[in-house]
Formats: C-alpha cells, sequence, structure tokens
C-alpha cells in the first residue's frame, strides 16, 4: 500500500514538474512541493 501511494505521488510530482517545466520552480519551492 505504502508503496503505491509513493508511486502515485511520485508520477503527480513528475507530471506538475513536466506541466510547470521552469515557470514556477522558485512557488514550488517556496510552497514545499519539492
Amino acid at each position: 500500500m505504502a508503496k503505491t501511494e509513493r508511486l502515485i505521488l511520485f508520477e503527480f510530482r513528475v507530471k506538475k514538474k513536466r506541466k510547470d517545466k521552469g515557470r514556477s520552480e522558485k512557488e514550488m519551492k517556496g510552497s514545499g512541493v519539492i
């Protein structure tokens, strides 16, 4: 279960990174996403 949750979280992060590429890297760091 924990493994699956981790995978989902990882995929979500990767998708978000691709979506926002460099545009909101600072914002993400500021909000603690990375």
